[in-house]
């Protein structure tokens, strides 16, 4: 074979090896140079503390929020977003310049750097250009907790916080509602660390990646959930008249001096400084908590993410934008059945709200399915009789202060519930006993537990002080003797509340507080061969209990 072919042909090839590695080595440099998506930089495993890598996407959403670092803008690139919109479409995913100008569709990019950090005392890794995870999702905790307290009481919302670090949490009551502050302790816990706590990320070492913060703040939910009781109390009031607690991280202000812890006033929040720059831990303040337990009738928390400077949290103006209104009963006609009316007495957050865009569901003596429909197809009668009519007092279609429901044709003392919602969250409820009007807080279990021989002595166990147990209120006494009423629905009194044939009850008030309370007794004087059953109630049997003893 020609001698010139083979060279020819080795010159051919080793120029297409050439060619190869060129293209290979180009291709090679380009990926390790090029830009990251979203996506990748969010799924990439380990972050490593000190790395910096580029990212660039589509801008697909656009946020400018109020933060209590100041005003910011985040936004979701790619169509891809981890932590989901906590004020509904918002986007968390990428922090932008606030004095950028952002389009949807336009190319965005940043270095995103990875700095080392910790949390509750775990290391961390956090890149600043990604408030999700960090500190959107533990923001998130919050603004759900924010609803359950509301729920349970009242919502303690973060407003701000001043130059020394005292961060300002207002008090929301949904419905208007007063309370006592007396009966009401307060408790401040910490978060203890979570990498101990979960098999996969103790392995780990360190909250160092996506997964890995939200397996994190998966563990602080649970904490929030019901666990903090778990958490050591780091500060705290035997009750709010204390105004300032144990170690002075917290105080308390009744705003309007009224003397009730009631809609507008405020708990302040200053934690101990977490030592660096990079260090944050997370926090819940409860109202109404003490010693693990819920021991007051009214209960109200927050969660909170504190960093060098004070919590670091969303301002309610950033995300309670519904026209949350007072939804208030305010009065009944009583005759052979009642008309109960409710009252919008103000609009408490937001704007009020089209009408047209607004629903109901009543509920009456907890019946289901409850009556539901549309605020504009007003007024309706229900199967039973029950009315429910709606005047929009100011003829403006929107749903604001002076508005009113009529409920009509009600049994007395019948329980009812009445909501309004819009598309994305419920603006009032009001519940009320028909006849009787609006039952403040939660209402005790109460236990008896009887002893003696004869006379018996019943002592009494009530969990939290209740408005509703005053003695001229709601509480009535029932006995039977062998299975015969004997006493009925007999009031309270601090003596002999009742005589039959066989004997006497009486109540003995031990504190002397006017209130059915933890402590008090019952005496019953009875023949020796009977046996009997004391029952306790209170606002019309919602608060029962029973006791056997005797023969």
């Amino acid at each position: 074979m020609d001698p010139g072919r083979w060279s020819n042909r080795k010159r051919a090839a080793v120029v297409l090896l050439a060619i190869a590695l060129i293209l290979a080595s180009g291709w090679f440099a380009w990926e390790l140079l090029r830009p990251r998506t979203i996506r990748e930089v969010m799924q990439t495993d380990p972050w490593a503390a000190g790395a910096t890598v580029d990212l660039e996407g589509e801008i697909t959403g656009i946020s400018r929020v109020n933060t209590s670092l100041g005003r910011e803008v985040y936004l979701e690139l790619d169509h891809y977003s981890t932590c989901g919109p906590i004020v509904p479409g918002a986007a968390w995913d990428v922090r932008a310049d606030p004095n950028g100008t952002y389009r949807i569709g336009d190319r965005f990019r940043t270095t995103v750097h990875f700095v080392a950090h910790t949390f509750n005392g775990d290391p961390a890794v956090v890149a600043p250009e990604l408030p999700c995870p960090f500190p959107v999702l533990p923001w998130a905790i919050g603004a759900v907790w924010d609803t359950v307290s509301a729920v349970a009481g009242f919502a303690l919302l973060y407003r701000e916080t001043d130059t020394n670090g005292w961060a300002r949490y207002e008090v929301l009551t949904t419905s208007g509602d007063s309370y006592r502050p007396a009966v009401l302790p307060l408790t401040l816990r910490r978060s203890p660390a979570v990498l101990a706590q979960d098999p996969g990320l103790r392995a780990r070492g360190s909250i160092n990646s996506a997964s890995a913060w939200e397996g994190a703040m998966a563990l602080q939910y649970l904490l929030v959930s019901g666990n903090f009781r778990n958490a050591p109390i780091v500060d705290e009031m035997a009750s709010l008249l204390d105004g300032t607690s144990r170690n002075g991280t917290v105080r308390y202000a009744d705003a309007d001096g009224n003397g009730w812890l009631d809609d507008g006033d405020w708990i302040d929040l200053r934690p101990s400084d977490p030592g660096t720059p990079t260090a944050y831990d997370t926090y819940m303040v409860q109202v109404g908590e003490a010693g693990g337990q819920m021991v007051a009738y009214a209960y109200g928390g927050a969660y909170a993410l504190n960093g060098r400077g004070g919590p670091r949290d969303l301002p309610a103006d950033s995300f309670v934008t519904s026209g949350l209104v007072h939804l208030r009963h305010v009065g009944d006609q009583i005759a052979a059945k009642v008309a109960s009316t409710l009252e919008v007495t103000r609009v408490r957050w937001g704007v009020p709200q089209p009408l047209s865009e607004l629903t109901f569901r009543l509920s009456v003596n907890q019946t289901f399915p409850e009556a539901t429909g549309n605020l504009v197809d007003l007024p309706i009668t229900l199967p039973s009789g029950v009315s429910l009519s709606f005047a929009d007092s100011g003829a403006a279609g929107l749903f604001d202060a002076g508005d009113r429901f009529l409920v009509a044709n009600l049994d007395n003392r019948t329980p009812v519930v009445l909501t309004v919602s819009g598309a994305q969250a419920t603006l009032g409820e009001a519940r009320w006993f028909a006849g009787y009007g609006h039952i403040i807080g939660r209402l005790p279990q109460l236990t008896l537990t009887a002893t003696g021989s004869g006379p018996y002595l019943i002592d009494t166990g009530v969990p939290f002080w209740h408005p509703e147990l005053e003695m001229n209120r709601t509480p009535r006494a029932a006995l039977r003797e062998n299975g015969i009423t004997v006493l009925r629905d007999r009031p309270l009194v601090n003596g002999t509340i009742g005589t039959f044939a066989n004997g006497s009850v009486t109540f003995v008030d031990a504190d002397g507080d006017g209130f059915l309370s933890q402590g008090d007794a019952f005496v019953v004087q009875g023949a020796p061969a009977a046996r009997y059953e004391l029952e306790v109630s209170a606002v019309f049997g919602t608060v029962s209990q029973r006791v056997t003893f005797g023969a």
